[in-house]
Formats: C-alpha cells, structure tokens, sequence
C-alpha cells in the first residue's frame, strides 16, 4: 500500500534524484549488464635512439672564445614517422633523451608545436633556413627549467607536460628553444633517430643555422664540427590523448565468447562502425566525438545487447564498459547500469509519470512482477535503497 509514511520517502527520494539527474538522455541498456566508467587512458609513441650526436655552445677559434646562450631547434616530422598517432589526438607531452658530456647543467626549453604540410625543412645553398621561427600563437611550453645529470648517464633532457596540442594527420613541426644562463658552458649527446626526410633537424644559433650539410658559416667558425646528418631526428616521445569507447565483452560467467559482432553507432551524424573484440574479450574505437551520443550493439549465437545514448563524461574522458552478456541486472537497477542509486528512482518515476525519454528502461521497472508499473515498484525501489 502507498501510505503517507511512503509518499514522504517518495519525496525525499524525488529531491535526491532530481539533484543527481542529468539533463541529456541516460544510457538505455538491454541484452545484459555493464558498468560505465570514464577514466582516459594516457598514450604514447616512442621513436627509440639509434646513434647520437653531440652538441656544445662554446668554441674557441683563433683566440676568441665564443658562447652562444640560445638555440633553436626546428625538427620535422612526417607522419610516417608519427605512424600510429591518430588525427585528433591531443598531444600533451614531450621527452627528449641525451647525456651529459661535460659542463654546466642547467637550461631553459620553450616548446612550439606547428601543423605542416611540409615533407622537408627548406634552407637555401648557405645552410639557411627559408621559414621563420614560430610567433607565440604555436608556443605550448614556456622557459620550463631543465636539468641534466652531473654524470655522462643517458637521461631525460626534458620530459615535459604541455598544452594540449591537437595534431591534424600531416607533418607535426617541433621548435624549441633551449636558452643557457649567461657564460655557461653546455656539452652534451643528443639522442637522435633515423628520419625518412632531408633536413629534418635543423639548428639555428643567435646569428647562425646549421643543417644537414654544413657546418656554422665557416667564414665565421673555419673548423665548427657541429653538423647534423641529413636524415637525423631527436628521439622522441610523445604523450597523447585521445576519446576511445572501449572496454571488454564476457558472458555471465566470466569467460570470453568467440563469434560476436560488435557495432558503434554515432547517434548524431548516424554513422556506424563494426569492430573487431579481442580474444581476451576487449574492445577499442579510437578518436570518438566527445560531444556527440553512442550506441554499443554486440549480437552473435543467443545474444543481442545494446548500450544506447552514451556519452563522454567531458572532453578528457573515455567511456569503459564493462560488458556482461545476458546477466539480468541487479533488482532496482532499472537502467541496468551496474548500481542501484537515484538515478534509478528518477528514471523510475518518469517511466511511472509516462515520459517518453524512459521508455527504453521499461523491461527492468516492473519490480514486483505484477505486469503493470506503478506506485508499488516506486515503494519497492525506495526499500531497495533504503537497505530493507
């Protein structure tokens, strides 16, 4: 019976969910239970060292001694050297590796990130660069202290956290700029890697450029051995993010189940993609929409599951589901989400009140299995939460 003692449990709990409801569509789950989580997974590609090269700012040449207190370091890479990394991704992070060879230790980078459509870095027959340096509309780090070790150990030169970057699927254009305190003396090993393109690291000094082919103007530095190969990059790793709908797949005994077919709908340009499940059960779609709304169908042999109306928690999440094949639900767990909670009881009064956006829940809302739905579930799911 619906009495006044349960009316007031109703209103506390329709306070409840009203606060904890969201405004766009909840997920509709049939086929199975799933549990939604949001945490992004942080990504990275490696270019792995190959040779070295060493690099100092300091020469004596006829008696002068001569320190250059700043470089820019201009390196292009193509995206076949950034294979694997998707259009859209946010890049968020930059390392480069090296070794002390002596000297002072301390630097100064500032981090410029451009996209080009350049395939190599253009210098003229002198050695000088044809593109300027970047303005600070492409700058993602600024003047961020950097330490190398006092011994000759291979370390991270820098190993930065930037502003998010969004790559477009061309060539990706790193400049830094490596700034020294007055008179310092830098000498170090640059970890570098094979590169598919001419004049990939390009060097400039205060007055200077070096590149692939020549040294310092020899005019100015007759015997500068301070040259780059042609095909030379610095080792790098990137950190990048990107919004994956992933997750895993298991009957409800915990086992993987070969023969599935797994599809993502894009509910709001109404594209589809199919996708292949691991043999440990898991799943990936890369590089999602974060603004846009999800549906996760997976059919094969007796089963036929859908997750409708997914969405990202923010533009830094992921959406993780973890897939259980033809369980039933929790009693009370109306939006078969993996947890009894308001958002139950919001969606349970709507149904109740005949609101169209709850229709999909229907199937896990007649709690006391009498074929209606109605005052009684709502008193049976508010004692499900209240622990009776």
């Amino acid at each position: 019976m619906f009495n006044s003692v349960n009316m007031k449990k109703l209103l506390l709990f329709i306070t409840l969910a009203a606060a904890m409801a969201v405004a766009s569509a909840q997920p509709a789950i049939t086929g199975g239970r799933v549990t939604i989580g949001s945490d992004q997974d942080v990504q990275m590609i490696v270019k792995q060292p190959q040779s070295t090269q060493q690099v100092f700012n300091t020469i004596d040449i006829a008696g002068m001694h001569l320190v250059f207190d700043r470089f820019q370091v201009s390196c292009l890479a193509t995206k076949q050297e950034l294979q694997g990394l998707p259009s859209g991704a946010r890049i968020t992070g930059i390392a480069l590796d090296g070794k002390n060879m002596g000297g002072d230790t301390s630097f100064n980078v500032s981090v410029y990130l451009q996209n080009s459509t350049l395939t190599r870095q253009n210098v003229d027959a002198s050695g000088i660069s044809q593109h300027p340096f970047p303005g600070d509309e492409y700058l993602v780090a600024s003047d961020a202290d950097c330490t190398l070790p006092t011994d000759t150990s291979r370390s991270n030169m820098f190993d930065l956290d930037i502003n998010p970057f969004v790559y477009d699927g061309n060539s990706l254009l790193v400049t830094l700029g490596i700034a020294f305190p007055e008179n310092e003396v830098l000498n170090f090993a640059l970890e570098t890697t094979l590169s598919n393109t001419d004049n990939a690291l390009v060097i400039r000094t205060q007055d200077y450029c070096i590149n692939s082919m020549f040294a310092l103007l020899p005019i100015f530095m007759p015997n500068a051995d301070f040259t780059f190969d042609a095909k030379q990059l610095p080792a790098f790793r990137l950190r990048y993010i990107t919004n994956d709908i992933r997750g895993r797949v298991l009957d409800a005994q915990g086992n993987t189940v070969s023969g599935l077919t797994l599809a993502i709908t894009d509910e709001t340009d109404n594209t589809s993609h199919n996708l292949g499940i691991q043999a440990d059960g898991t799943f990936n779609f890369v590089n999602a929409d974060p603004s846009h709304l999800y549906t996760v169908a997976i059919a094969g042999g007796d089963y036929d599951f859908k997750a409708e109306h997914l969405a990202f928690a923010d533009d830094n999440a992921d959406i993780v589901l973890d897939v259980t094949l033809g369980a039933e639900g929790f009693e009370g767990d109306i939006n078969a989400d993996g947890a009894v909670n308001g958002e139950d009881l919001n969606i349970l009064i709507n149904i109740v009140l005949g609101k169209d956006n709850a229709s999909n829940y229907t199937g896990n809302a007649d709690l006391v299995d009498d074929d209606r739905i109605d005052g009684s579930d709502l008193n049976k799911l508010i004692n499900i939460l209240l622990g009776k």
